[in-house]
């Protein structure tokens, strides 16, 4: 697929994806969301680093300022792996959005971690990023090969051990794709969700201090890496 995005395009074809983004060099910026879980709803702070996936960092700004994770569903929630989210409850949302993948991160691009609480676009292959995410809920780091962090969550981590888990990866994508929050209410009641995000504000930590350090261990869920739908 053409890769179609608002992101600038820089010398040798390169993404100037933080600029696009608004980003200041290595500072992290803060996002702030809203979410729905078991127990209520509480706030979440997500630190995103440009350094860790300068272009992923930049979608994932630019889909928060557009406002598309509001109202949106979890609809993987696998204990001990990932919560994914990412498809609009509106379908004419995710009509507009699907046809805007973003290349993957240069080779020579140091990446974080899957680390417990890091976030990544899942992908359905090579320059296949869009607009779906996942949190690790444990170290994951069998992910590294095909899956970039692109921030963590610094607060409010403990409300995603509260998340419904009970309809675990039934829902289907390309329903929501299709009929969006009508079909996940209806066929998945009490699914946890995003309520809202923001932009918070600019962070003025150095982005790589709170990297996660790679490590040797491979995790027996790596065979079942989040995946984007191709439906």
């Amino acid at each position: 697929m053409m890769a179609k995005t608002g992101l600038l395009v820089c010398l040798a074809g390169v993404f100037c994806a933080a600029s696009a983004a608004g980003l200041d060099g290595n500072r992290t910026v803060l996002v702030s969301c809203r979410l729905r879980h078991e127990k209520g709803e509480d706030e979440i702070d997500i630190e995103v680093h440009p350094t860790w996936a300068p272009i992923g960092a930049a979608r994932f700004l630019e889909l928060v300022r557009a406002g598309f994770y509001d109202d949106t569903r979890i609809f993987r929630a696998v204990p001990d792996f990932v919560a994914q989210w990412g498809i609009s409850g509106d379908p004419a949302v995710s009509r507009e959005w699907r046809g805007k993948p973003v290349k993957d991160e240069r080779k020579t691009t140091k990446t974080a971690s899957n680390k417990q609480y890091t976030l990544a676009f899942a992908s359905s292959g090579r320059n296949s990023r869009n607009t779906q995410v996942f949190v690790n809920l444990k170290d994951n780091v069998g992910l590294d090969q095909g899956f970039q962090p692109f921030g963590a969550v610094v607060g409010g981590q403990q409300h995603f051990q509260t998340i419904n888990f009970s309809h675990g990866q039934r829902p289907m994508q390309a329903r929501l794709l299709i009929r969006g929050n009508a079909y996940a209410d209806t066929a998945f009641q009490g699914l946890s969700s995003f309520k809202s995000c923001h932009v918070a504000s600019p962070n003025t930590h150095d982005a790589d201090a709170s990297a996660a350090a790679g490590s040797d261990k491979q995790d027996a869920d790596a065979s079942t890496a989040s995946h984007e739908s191709e439906d």
